[in-house]
């Protein structure tokens, strides 16, 4: 009964950055809004002082920024399993993150700031903030310094995590990978609630813009799906684009909008991780013209996730009503229904045989997430990652799941890199709309 009680004091310690996700357009466009980050900072701040370390000072993190993400911290990994905020800190993974998330808690930067600018071009990366103007959030768009407008580039969308912001969205690994696999990178503000005492002024523009271009902002991922297409529409016009390879991505609230995205524009998008797989319990695809047309999709999850959020995992158990994540039996349909869309052959798991693979002996990517894959390995970095793969009718990878080890729900520093290296070998045929693998 600890971890039913715990996340019911997730859900209702506040609307989260955690919890974003699971309510579709309900997530917040500014890190610690909604006083979750608050709220998480107040509860670990109690119990001890938060003192902000030499290499977080130096990274960028002010003490309200410390403080609001180590609170937070203490709710994205799972206790019962070994989670331990200070030692994922100390780790290589903890350094990484403390070295690249420190602008998504920061309220006081300007999302233009010109050293923000600088620092990614010693990295030999060009930053092109695009500011929220005629019915359009903002959004940059990340190219390298040698880009040649000559040829195409494929694209890859990188969606921030519910509660972050683009600047969030900048630190999770989506940029580096991409401009080392040759690709363009954006990363847009796609959160928005419909209060515009919550929203930014560019997500009431955009929100009130999309309406009006006819998106029913009541339906999950209407917004986001505008956000996408528009501003898509605006980076095709200004560079060299392969509209065959255009990707998207993310976290939490960001894996849910990468799921909405992929699902409403299956013309468009070759492919999707929808990490933490949120957006597997809130959309039926089969409703979507990606069962027509397949799509190569991607989802990882940290093995200390809090949330477990997660359609299937290694410890299967019954989340019913809470933060609207749905029973067990329903989350394996949406799973078996995205496998299906996806054009993977197998992965049609039942209630009963996931219980039965999650109980295996070996630690595997079947026994992680309770799905009998094709193939399944192990790549290690400072920790292990387990993948599992399905295929399609041809033989060709289609799905790809990642387990993490040690991870809580949050990016991780190889995340972005093997989720780009699979993205690499898909394209989508620019009359049939057919996925192409190559590879």
């Amino acid at each position: 009964m600890h971890t039913m009680n715990r996340r019911h004091f997730i859900a209702l310690a506040a609307n989260s950055l955690l919890l974003a996700g699971c309510a579709g357009n309900t997530a917040t466009t500014a890190a610690g809004s909604g006083s979750a980050a608050e709220a998480a900072g107040s509860a670990a701040g109690s119990a001890a002082a938060v003192v902000v370390p030499p290499e977080a000072i130096a990274a960028g993190w002010t003490e309200e920024a410390w403080s609001d993400m180590y609170g937070m911290m203490h709710f994205m990994g799972y206790v019962d399993g070994g989670w331990d905020v200070d030692k994922y800190l100390e780790s290589e993974a903890g350094q990484w993150y403390i070295a690249n998330s420190a602008n998504g808690f920061r309220r006081d930067l300007d999302h233009d700031d010109p050293e923000v600018n600088e620092k990614w071009a010693k990295k030999g990366i060009k930053r092109t903030y695009n500011a929220a103007a005629n019915g359009m959030s903002e959004y940059t768009v990340f190219t390298s310094e040698d880009y040649d407008a000559s040829k195409p580039y494929p694209v890859l969308y990188g969606m921030h995590m519910g509660g972050s912001n683009i600047m969030g969205g900048e630190g999770m690994g989506w940029v580096e990978a991409g401009i080392d696999n040759g690709y363009i990178v954006v990363i847009p503000s796609w959160a928005y609630t419909g209060d515009p005492e919550k929203d930014t002024e560019g997500a009431t523009a955009a929100g009130e813009a999309a309406k009006a271009a006819g998106y029913d902002l009541s339906q999950p991922g209407q917004y986001e799906t505008y956000i996408f297409r528009t501003s898509l529409d605006q980076v095709k016009a200004n560079y060299n684009v392969d509209e065959s390879r255009v990707f998207v991505a993310g976290i939490s609230g960001g894996g849910n909008a990468a799921a909405y995205i992929g699902m409403n524009c299956p013309d468009i998008v070759a492919g999707v991780s929808p990490s933490t797989g949120a957006a597997f319990q809130t959309i039926d695809i089969t409703t979507s013209d990606t069962a027509k047309y397949g799509m190569a999709l991607l989802m990882g999850c940290g093995e200390l996730d809090a949330e477990q959020r997660w359609p299937i995992t290694k410890d299967p158990i019954e989340l019913g009503d809470v933060t609207n994540i749905s029973p067990l039996a329903d989350r394996i349909e949406h799973v078996n229904n995205w496998h299906r869309a996806a054009g993977a052959v197998g992965g049609q798991e039942t209630e009963e045989s996931v219980k039965e693979n999650a109980a295996g002996d070996e630690v595997s990517a079947t026994t992680r997430f309770g799905i009998a894959f094709d193939k399944q390995w192990v790549d290690e970095y400072e920790g292990n990652y387990y993948m599992g793969d399905l295929f399609d009718a041809n033989g060709d990878p289609r799905v790809r799941y990642m387990s993490i080890d040690d991870c809580p729900h949050s990016p991780a520093p190889e995340w972005a890199t093997e989720v780009v290296s699979f993205f690499n070998h898909f394209s989508r045929d620019p009359q049939s709309h057919q996925i192409v693998f190559q590879a």
